[in-house]
């Protein structure tokens, strides 16, 4: 045996060992892409599924209400948060490269909920790009994912034609549109109108929390070429957001001093 077919299989006894391993209480895979054979095998993928949902960290057990996860607890839940979206991408990546499509909408369902939730695009964006592909996706991931392409990315025309494609039929996502409008015509007052309407979905106001910082920098810079003072009860900022976000200074009359006036 040459020095290469000898590392082979020691490659292949230390991941044949890992996989022994992993028959114990607690499993800890590989990733298939990297050699480990344990979650090729389906059995395997929904036992450590099974797994996840018992470390799922307790601030989303509301979306594991949502999309219908059981949650037998016998562990204490992942507190190490990069570690757990690291194992929910194990699972991911042997889904697909096995095409077990009986776990597909839970276990990418939850990874583009809490991806989105803690703003790691690195999760929800290729789990979505996923779902869109295999046409097991849900009008909302093309919501997020319309977001993402506004707020973060700037690719408008994708964004567009992925409203025309997917959701202008739903009444109920008009107002994705909206947001899309306000946002290319600098409109702050109506974005963050909007902004305030969709605070009941997690997901959708986090997306659009994104843009905050941009908005405030447009009124501010509108506003500075207009006026020397506002009342603060007219100014329409979110209701997350104190009016000193803006840079402004307040009176004692309820008023933002926009601008000093030039003494002369």
């Amino acid at each position: 045996m040459n020095s290469f077919d000898d590392q082979l299989a020691k490659r292949r006894a230390r991941f044949e060992s890992s996989s022994s391993s992993n028959n114990t209480a607690h499993l800890s895979p590989g990733f298939v892409s990297r050699g480990d054979s344990f979650l090729r095998d389906r059995a395997n993928q929904t036992r450590y599924w099974q797994q996840l949902c018992s470390q799922l960290p307790h601030k989303f057990d509301d979306v594991a209400f949502e999309l219908g996860i059981e949650q037998q607890r016998s562990v204490e839940p992942e507190t190490n948060f990069d570690t757990y979206l690291l194992n929910l991408r194990k699972l991911r990546e042997a889904i697909v490269a096995t095409r077990n499509t009986d776990l597909v909408e839970q276990v990418f369902g939850l990874s583009i909920k809490i991806g989105v939730r803690t703003g790691h695009h690195q999760t929800y964006v290729p789990a979505i790009g996923y779902m869109l592909a295999c046409n097991r996706f849900q009008q909302e991931h093309t919501v997020y994912l319309i977001l993402h392409l506004i707020h973060v990315t700037q690719n408008y025309s994708e964004a567009l034609n992925l409203y025309f494609k997917h959701l202008a039929p739903y009444p109920k996502y008009h107002y994705v549109l909206h947001v899309i409008q306000s946002w290319l015509s600098n409109d702050w007052a109506r974005w963050f109108k909007l902004l305030d309407s969709v605070q009941s979905i997690p997901e959708v106001h986090q997306l659009m929390n994104v843009g905050t910082k941009k908005m405030l920098q447009t009124m501010v810079s509108t506003m500075s070429k207009a006026y020397f003072t506002y009342p603060i009860a007219d100014l329409c900022l979110p209701s997350r957001v104190k009016v000193e976000a803006t840079g402004w200074k307040v009176d004692d009359t309820g008023f933002a001093i926009i601008r000093e006036r030039v003494k002369r």
